[in-house]
């Protein structure tokens, strides 16, 4: 039999509706060998998720409290004992200076513009006056009543999107050329608006929190991960309470042209040029122009140089705009000889942000040899090199104070509000536009295919595949701050490869893909010696293959079964060590589940 307790039977459930049409049409002009395309498209998704049994912080410690009634001696909460009102909760000096997690995207402080005041430093839905003491010691010692006050009523978290969408696409030949093949073009309109909702009820509820101490009420013994964690009376359930809109008005046009071909000494020789041309009118920041000039050259029969110079834009998603999040953090202060902090830390969206500008140039070849001996094979390298103007990202709490406290980045400064002595007590971490960001690197790829003879009265083939990458700089800049380069720290290693070989023969395939991950610096600020004794992790290989068998049935269907295994020789995650003198370990990387297995069936007609 079930003893209750706190947290015991926590569940969620989801229900998501989506619902769209579209209409359009497609036809053939009688002009050369135009076509022009229409459609519009209109759509929504609504969620809605329930959880239910999340106990409320602020109850359950409330409750924990019990005490004897000096009047009667009845087992009572403390907080019976004070009885605050409303108003004088209202005028605890732990909600001054707080505000509602409800308040406006970018709020921080109740001066600011769209902020709302927080009420209360618990709920004011009847939590004084029903609250039912409970024996906290022992598993198993809640009554029904408590449990029942302690849960509360579900949290119901609901979302809206909604997107209209329309375009108008025309592509065809204008141009016979000029002996190498024909001008191809095509040009378009496009229209979009999208806007979203995220909710989240009862409201009255929502709108609490974090739960607060006040002694001077009977409000006591709340651990600071919750005073200074979630925004929230319930306990991990915060849903974020947000809105937002986008409407943007495109028109494009792009351009294939066979500029030259021919024949020298046997070889072939091509000359392809095209060029794009793209004007995005966002509603919320303006009009932005993207481009791109692409050159294809088959120099030789066995030789391809391929050349791309562009400007490339992108816009800020809903979440980079508007999600933010309220938690807790910690900090290694460099004004207090690196002293851990626990502070508190608002992350995500931020609706001043402006579309990214990046300046792009790849450039690159495909070789693929025509001697007998290497027939099949076939391997390219391509360089690339990114400048990126207003780059979206968030810089993480301990850059921000690094920036500020030892470069002196004052534009990092103005995101860090100071407390008593001096300390850091919360820091905004939003999305922003960074100052500048360049990434420079090189991808790699060789391939091989074969049909081997084994057996002989089987059709087989043989493929192997090998990709790499190496990252040669990937750094940031605040507006006036130092650069970080983070290529080959965790998160961004420097070279990683995979390489995938395939086996058919009649109707088994058989697969086997190894993944590599180069070794990373944990932390690309520290430095050996200094702030830690080392500060690599070593590089990570995992295998996987699959073996698959398919037939047809004389039905003319197609049916197979499939096994794969992942990470074939269990090989274990890396410790990432913590900068927390609490915990031994804070996280791993490489993968994560060890060994496992997935049997799956298929069957098309």
């Amino acid at each position: 039999m079930d003893r209750p307790e706190i947290g015991h039977g926590a569940v969620s459930t989801s229900e998501n509706v989506m619902e769209s049409y579209s209409v359009g049409f497609d036809w053939d002009l009688p002009f050369r060998d135009w076509h022009l395309r229409a459609v519009y498209q209109d759509g929504k998704a609504e969620r809605t998720n329930v959880f239910g049994n999340r106990f409320r912080v602020d109850r359950a410690f409330l409750a924990m409290d019990a005490v004897r009634h000096p009047d009667t001696g009845e087992i009572v909460c403390r907080v019976q004992l004070y009885n605050p009102t409303p108003e004088q909760l209202a005028s605890s000096p732990a909600v001054q200076g707080r505000i509602s997690s409800r308040s406006a995207p970018g709020a921080t402080r109740p001066e600011d513009p769209g902020a709302i005041p927080l009420r209360s430093p618990i709920g004011l839905d009847r939590t004084v006056e029903d609250c039912v003491p409970f024996n906290v010691l022992g598993a198993g010692n809640i009554t029904t009543e408590a449990m029942k006050y302690v849960m509360g009523d579900p949290k119901i978290g609901t979302g809206l999107v909604e997107q209209q969408f329309a375009e108008i696409l025309l592509d065809g030949t204008f141009h016979d050329g000029w002996g190498n093949g024909p001008l191809s073009f095509a040009a378009g309109l496009t229209w979009r608006d999208q806007s979203f909702e995220d909710n989240a009820y009862p409201i009255e509820v929502d709108e609490l929190g974090p739960p607060l101490n006040d002694p001077a009420l009977g409000i006591r013994g709340i651990p600071p991960g919750y005073t200074d964690g979630s925004a929230n009376l319930h306990y991990i359930s915060t849903l974020p309470v947000i809105s937002g809109s986008a409407k943007v008005w495109e028109y494009f046009g792009e351009v294939v042209m066979p500029v030259w071909g021919g024949n020298l000494m046997g070889q072939r020789q091509d000359l392809d040029v095209s060029l794009a041309y793209r004007r995005s009118d966002y509603e919320r920041s303006g009009a932005v122009d993207s481009w791109k000039l692409g050159v294809d050259f088959q120099i030789v029969n066995d030789l391809r140089f391929r050349f791309t110079r562009s400007q490339d834009v992108r816009e800020p998603n809903f979440s980079e705009l508007f999600d933010q999040q309220g938690g807790n953090a910690q900090i290694l202060d460099p004004r207090f000889d690196r002293i851990e902090f626990q502070i508190t830390s608002t992350s995500g969206g931020n609706p001043s942000l402006s579309p990214e500008e990046a300046q792009t140039v790849t450039a690159g070849f495909v070789y693929t040899p025509s001697f007998r001996r290497v027939d099949g094979l076939q391997f390219s390298v391509d360089w690339y090199d990114i400048d990126i103007a207003g780059a979206v990202g968030s810089y993480g709490e301990q850059r921000i104070v690094d920036e500020c406290f030892i470069n002196n980045a004052q534009s990092m400064c103005q995101y860090i509000t100071l407390g008593e002595n001096d300390f850091v007590i919360k820091i905004l971490d939003v999305y922003q536009n960074v100052a500048a960001a360049h990434v420079e690197g090189y991808d790699f790829e060789v391939l091989y295919r074969s049909e081997p003879d084994f057996f002989s009265d089987k059709p087989e083939s043989f493929s192997l595949r090998a990709l790499a990458g190496y990252v040669k700089e990937r750094s940031d800049t605040p507006l006036d701050g130092q650069p970080l380069d983070i290529a080959g720290s965790l998160g961004s290693p420097d070279l990683t490869a995979v390489i995938t070989a395939n086996y058919g023969v009649g109707p088994w395939t058989f697969q086997l893909q190894g993944r590599f991950t180069d070794s990373v610096k944990i932390d690309p600020t520290w430095v050996e010696g200094v702030d830690v004794d080392d500060n690599t992790l070593p590089s990570y290989t995992w295998w996987s293959t699959r073996v698959s068998y398919s037939r047809d049935t004389s039905s003319g269907a197609t049916w197979s079964v499939g096994l794969n295994i992942q990470n074939v020789f269990d090989k274990d995650p890396i410790p990432v060590p913590s900068v927390s003198a609490r915990f031994p370990v804070q996280s791993f990387t490489g993968d994560l589940f060890g060994r496992r297995f997935n049997l799956n069936f298929d069957y098309r007609w």
